[in-house]
């Protein structure tokens, strides 16, 4: 039931986030806040956010922080104090990332970034049902969650790599009950039932081979990295190890 803490009800914080990557990111945040304010403050250096899986999740939560740094110090500061003391972010690539808010907290984050000037770009591989999770419908007393992008709509920023590695951006929904999402969510009896979402097309591996592929114009080693993943030997060429 507590699985979404609600940030604040003021100017700049309106919303929830999953309390666990709310309270990861902040376990952590003032040991590095001063070192990114130091080397990427006032644009000093340019200043990117990367992550697969979890670390895309802590990284949108990362995200926020640093664009509304001034306003998180003092909830009642103006808005001149965003404007001052933020700590710009170039840009943001996640890789199979879950969803990490509501639709108030992402719609208003991808505002601020567009605000700020920062690129979000969210990679994700057709059939990775970590990036179906939490869902987008409310199940029982989980609340609804959303990929960033504004008003629900998750397809504005994802960049989707099909089973085949084809890249698509900004994707036609692949999901025929909401035309928001880039995929249905996996049922409840999937989730109860099916195999570990983590598994097969959720590899780090395959996110990286299918860019490679794409960058080098040659044809992607999907089918080897997906059997070595699911644990049957598989014949990788070395250039992939």
């Amino acid at each position: 039931p507590d699985a979404v803490l609600m940030l604040s009800t003021g100017q700049y914080l309106d919303g929830g986030v999953h309390a666990g990557f709310l309270n990861a990111t902040e376990s952590i945040w003032g040991k590095i806040h001063d070192v990114l304010k130091a080397r990427h403050g006032d644009g000093k250096l340019p200043l990117y956010i990367v992550g697969h899986s979890l670390g895309g999740g802590l990284g949108a939560v990362a995200l926020h922080h640093l664009l509304y740094d001034g306003c998180l110090a003092n909830k009642n500061a103006p808005p001149s104090a965003c404007e001052s003391s933020y700590i710009p972010v170039t840009a943001m690539y996640t890789f199979g990332s879950p969803r990490v808010g509501d639709e108030t907290f992402v719609t208003n984050l991808v505002r601020r970034a567009k605000q700020t000037g920062t690129r979000i770009f969210r990679f994700v591989n057709e059939q990775d049902r970590v990036s179906m999770l939490p869902r987008y419908s409310p199940a029982a007393v989980v609340s609804p969650y959303r990929h960033l992008g504004e008003g629900g709509d998750e397809r504005e920023l994802a960049i989707f790599l099909d089973y085949q590695g084809k890249m698509f951006t900004k994707p036609s929904s692949r999901c025929t009950v909401n035309a928001k999402l880039v995929q249905c969510d996996p049922t409840l009896g999937e989730l109860m039932g099916g195999a570990r979402p983590w598994k097969i097309e959720h590899s780090r591996r395959l996110y990286i081979e299918k860019l490679e592929a794409i960058l080098k114009n040659r044809p992607p080693f999907l089918e080897d990295i997906r059997r070595e993943v699911s644990g049957a030997p598989a014949a990788v060429p070395d250039d992939i190890q």
